[in-house]
């Protein structure tokens, strides 16, 4: 039974791990882009919400190949 928890706890802890990897790291190519003040809140209502706010929405509904076009998120900064 010890066996089956810790096979368990090092499963779960490597899926996390990916799971985090996976998500891409949009505030450095925003940066990149020329959006130098962006951070999380700058498409989201609040770090770490899933809840977008008008600018993440641009962003939302520009992506293509995975990444928002920056030109419109950045006039979409007001």
């Amino acid at each position: 039974m010890r066996r089956r928890t810790i096979a368990t706890l090092a499963v779960s802890a490597v899926l996390a791990a990916l799971a985090l990897q996976a998500k891409p790291a949009f505030v450095p190519k925003a940066k990149e882009a020329g959006i130098t003040n962006a951070t999380c809140t700058t498409c989201h209502v609040k770090a770490g919400s899933k809840e977008l706010n008008d600018v993440g929405k641009v962003a939302k509904d520009t992506m293509k190949d995975g990444q928002p076009d920056y030109a419109a998120v950045k006039k979409a900064i007001k």
